[in-house]
């Protein structure tokens, strides 16, 4: 499969370029999203809550990358069967669902409702097994009439300049050089070119999406644009900002304006789920400070905005592979501040690379490991059959076999700490149980990583209940005080972290 295509990467191989010359990278349906009958929210701005009060962690794929082909109906070519295994094998609680603006409004003003009641029976068959959904606006070279995705033909204007696509052998996310393709980008982000209606139509669609999901229990959120570029000028100009973005000194107004709109438009319709904004796409290969300004939720109640920034180092789909140890350190350092500042949880909605390249287990690992410190939630990219793919058949491939792990999917209480080593399988968790959250808290626990069965040790009183058929663990304690917990191998001692 190929993969999706990005700006990020082709500014990463003209900035290499530049540098060189200069100096001569829960079974059943999930209690979450956007009716909150309970009305329960986080107990601090960096947790997403489930209806129940209970924090949530997300640990899934994006659902999927065949969904870009119009020729499959913008929909999933993967059978529910296979589907099945997100949960059953892998232990994974999540899934990124790609939709696209082009499928929801193939005509101007006209919203394509058999398509939406498509993705809302996928929606209902991760729900029935427990498995939440974030809807993703999905965009790659801005539409498909470039040979990417996205938006729809009536919603590209060229300027008169003729699309010519990459040379073959090229990558052909080279594509997005074409000036045809450079033209369609600024006619959407920028208003004075004689197209504001463009933005209105994205935004329109989108009111149209949180309509339909609004009351759905298992869509737990709505990302609002994939990577999005070009919001502040063409590729030029782009290349031209990088040494701002390397300063920390470049903002995106046009972007954050953006999204704002789009939050007050959707917060008329749904006042619940959760909303996801991007940085912009020059940031995926590039552990520089992000370019948004401050966004407003204006539901009544804390904010329930999340940050969705993607985590590619510049040589995941090269033979070079992982060799840089300090990106993801780094990289966390700026993004965990920006969800701070937004203020709301971080979301990974990609990471990923062929399991194939050096040191592949190894970015997973520093990757979760990370995540894991920050209760981060993420979706590797992506399900679809390959190298990239976490499972082949019904085997978990080599990536699959590192992302899959113990970790808390609902909490019932205040978060303290929880990690999960691979090496040993040992897993610890802290938290203080809190009144008012409905439900136990449920760990994964993939029964492939324990084939002699595993212990649980807790403190603080309570009882840790196993479930095979749903590999996982419902833990109920009693609240107002802080617990701990320690799972590992049968036959492996384990003793709970201090609280």
């Amino acid at each position: 499969m190929r993969r999706r295509p990005r700006l990020a990467l082709l500014v990463s191989t003209v900035l290499v370029a530049v540098l060189a010359a200069a100096c001569s990278g829960s079974s059943g349906t999930p209690s979450a999203g956007s009716s909150a009958a309970s009305g329960a929210e986080a107990p601090a701005p960096q947790f997403m809550v489930d209806q129940s009060g209970r924090v949530v962690v997300l640990h899934g794929v994006n659902f999927e990358g065949s969904s870009k082909d119009a020729t499959n109906g913008n929909l999933p070519t993967s059978p529910e069967s296979q589907a099945l295994l997100l949960k059953s094998v892998l232990g994974f609680d999540a899934v990124r669902f790609l939709i696209f603006w082009s499928a929801i409004e193939p005509t101007e003003g006209h919203f394509d409702q058999a398509y939406l009641n498509s993705v809302a029976q996928w929606v209902d068959f991760f729900g029935a097994h427990g498995i939440h959904v974030i809807l993703d606006m999905h965009q790659d070279i801005y539409s498909s009439v470039f040979d990417g995705d996205g938006a729809p033909a009536w919603a590209v204007f060229t300027d008169g300049q003729t699309f010519t696509p990459a040379p073959a052998g090229a990558p052909w996310e080279e594509a997005v050089a074409n000036g045809a393709v450079q033209a369609a980008y600024e006619n959407f982000w920028d208003p004075s070119k004689g197209h504001p209606d463009l933005q209105a139509n994205y935004i329109d669609s989108w009111v149209h999406v949180a309509e339909r999901f609004a009351h759905d229990p298992t869509v737990l959120g709505f990302d609002l644009m994939n990577e999005p570029g070009f919001a502040n000028g063409d590729l030029a100009e782009t290349l031209t900002q990088v040494p701002e973005a390397a300063a920390g000194t470049f903002h995106n107004p046009n972007l954050t304006g953006f999204f704002q709109r789009t939050i007050d438009a959707v917060r008329k319709v749904d006042t619940s789920t959760w909303l996801y904004v991007e940085p912009t796409s020059l940031l995926t290969p590039f552990p520089y400070a992000g370019d948004l300004l401050a966004l407003h939720d204006p539901r009544n109640g804390p904010p329930r905005l999340g940050y969705a920034p993607h985590l590619y180092d510049a040589n995941a789909e090269s033979p070079v592979g992982y060799t840089d140890f300090s990106y993801v350190p780094t990289w966390a350092s700026f993004r965990v501040a920006e969800a701070a500042k937004l203020p709301g949880p971080l979301f990974i909605g990609e990471f990923g690379r062929s399991g194939s390249t050096p040191n592949a287990t190894r970015f997973v690992d520093d990757v979760t490991t990370m995540a894991d410190q920050h209760w981060s939630s993420w979706t590797w990219w992506s399900w679809d059959p390959g190298s990239w793919s976490p499972i082949a058949g019904s085997t978990p491939t080599t990536v699959g076999q590192a992302l899959m792990q113990v970790y808390p999917t609902a909490l019932a209480g205040n978060p303290g700490t929880f990690s999960y080593d691979p090496t040993t399988r040992v897993f610890d968790l802290t938290w203080t149980s809190r009144s008012g959250v409905g439900g136990p808290t449920e760990l994964a626990v993939p029964s492939l990583l324990y084939p002699g069965g595993f212990t649980v040790h807790l403190t603080g009183g309570g009882t840790a209940t196993p479930d095979a058929a749903d590999q996982s663990v419902a833990v109920v304690v009693p609240p107002g005080r802080p617990h701990a917990l320690c799972l590992a191998p049968t036959g492996t001692v384990c003793t709970p972290p201090a609280t």
